[in-house]
């Protein structure tokens, strides 16, 4: 089978997000099983790693609304690995600056154009690769147009659309975008279809128009079918329904592995993982606090933003340091949050770290060496923060939703199985009670230990949710 990946970011050329990862590592775990998986994106400026590149097409035409344009296809690869990776090279549209927002232009309608441009240009390459796909699978709002421009050019292509996060969904003038892909209404079924403003929507244009829609995990495939979580989309999920799948995402468990990370002091694995707790005094050490291996300590990584649940961690946290609890920070985000954090390690220096910044090599002490990890997400699709802690034997605490309430079995509830501790209704109080328990747990030595064993079984490897695609490829190419 033929897969052709259509993304605008992949670890390690360009990230954002947590697209980036999946569209670095899926594809690679999909060719294990037999799967011809390439990958199609945009050659920005700033291309991270600085590939070496072999040029496969030197001029393609793609004709919009304000004239031709020319690009040109390179080819490489992922990393350590033999996926092909197609960078579509322009440099009015994809190649200058960076990704979203960086491209230096005052112009609103940009940002929207860049990627309906790369979409344009993604139907002109896809004939002319000498190379197949049986499958399309395309990515968030950035590609929702995809299918609807390979039909109008006459390729008959099955189509898989992934939705990684509902709130992001490229919304413009209807007019405008279709003047500028030179396409009328009657070019595809939905492009008649308007929000309440009479704009169009790439990311329901995807929904509508593809052969599958999947996100990316079980949980939240449920909750966008509900008006609470649906981001207006709700009405279009459900009237596609029967063909809207969730799963999960994974990890890289060769890169956050325990027993091999470089950036630890110690390593370690479950059979040996009393040693967790020399990282727990490396980790003290690098926040500046006097090392104690007894004092519990909570670690926080991710963006700094009101759908991660900071309100709640900020307004308990001075219920967690009563307890004697340490707290450590690694995210940027918000000005807000930033400077709440910010004053709350300089009020508490001894027992609250902040790191306003992106830092891998810490986010790996943090996941290592903390006791428990906080992820009180408003909404989570997938996360992949929990699964990360989790794989280095840090219990986490999460709010039960998308990919948390799939990922995260409450250890109170099933104390067979449980792997952290979760609340439901996403409230201060609830949040208090699920780190109240979290802490008494902490105190059961035996307990606990069985706890941090359970976690590093888990496997999240890419190799369980390749499978699951797979099997949704198959499905997709029968049109079952």
């Amino acid at each position: 089978m033929n897969v052709l990946w259509v993304s605008a970011e992949a670890t390690p050329f360009a990230k954002v997000g947590g697209l980036a990862d999946v569209v670095g590592a899926l594809p690679i775990a999909l060719r294990r099983l037999g799967v011809d998986t390439r990958i199609i994106m945009p050659r920005y400026e700033r291309l991270a790693g600085q590939p070496s590149l072999e040029l496969v097409l030197p001029d393609v035409v793609v004709t919009t609304g304000r004239g031709q344009e020319h690009c040109r296809v390179l080819r490489g690869a992922l990393p350590n690995s033999d996926v092909p990776v197609y960078f579509i090279e322009n440099t009015a549209y994809l190649s200058r600056g960076s990704i979203y927002n960086e491209h230096g232009t005052d112009d609103p309608f940009d940002e929207l154009a860049r990627f309906l441009f790369f979409s344009l240009a993604v139907s002109e390459v896809v004939p002319l690769l000498g190379w197949e796909p049986d499958l399309v699978h395309c990515h968030d709002w950035h590609t929702g147009l995809v299918s609807t421009l390979l039909a109008s050019r006459g390729v008959a292509a099955t189509t898989i659309f992934t939705v990684h996060n509902l709130a992001h969904q490229g919304v413009w003038n209807a007019g405008e975008a279709l003047s500028f892909l030179k396409l009328a209404e009657s070019a595809g079924p939905h492009l008649a279809v308007r929000d309440g403003r009479g704009d169009l929507n790439l990311l329901q244009q995807g929904i509508l128009a593809s052969t599958y829609i999947n996100t990316v995990s079980p949980q939240y495939a449920r909750e966008i079918l509900t008006p609470e979580l649906g981001q207006g989309l709700d009405s279009s999920l459900r009237q596609r329904q029967d063909r809207l799948i969730g799963i999960l995402n994974g990890i890289d468990t060769a890169s956050y592995d325990p027993s091999r990370d470089p950036h630890l002091r110690i390593r370690y694995t479950a059979a040996d993982v009393d040693r967790k707790a020399e990282n727990k005094l490396a980790l003290h050490e690098q926040c500046g606090f006097p090392p104690d291996p007894a004092v519990p300590t909570f670690g926080f990584i991710g963006r700094l933003t009101e759908q991660k649940g900071i309100d709640l961690i900020i307004q308990h946290s001075t219920m967690m340091l009563r307890s004697g609890a340490r707290l450590i920070w690694l995210g940027t985000g918000l000005d807000a949050y930033e400077d709440l954090i910010r004053k709350l390690a300089r009020e508490r220096p001894r027992q609250v770290y902040a790191r306003i910044d992106f830092d891998e090599a810490f986010a790996r002490s943090i996941y290592a060496g903390s006791d428990l990890f906080l992820m009180p997400s408003v909404f989570e699709p997938c996360g992949l923060g929990q699964m990360i802690a989790m794989r280095y034997g840090t219990p986490p605490v999460v709010h039960a939703t998308g990919g948390l309430k799939d990922t995260v079995i409450d250890a109170d509830a099933e104390p067979n199985r449980g792997l952290g501790f979760t609340f439901d209704s996403f409230t201060p109080n609830a949040f208090a009670e699920a780190v109240a328990r979290a802490l008494r747990r902490y105190r059961n030595p035996r307990s606990w230990r069985e706890l941090i064993n359970r976690c590093m079984a888990q496997d999240f490897s890419w190799d369980r949710s390749a499978r699951a695609y797979l099997t949704l490829y198959e499905r997709a190419r029968k049109n079952l």
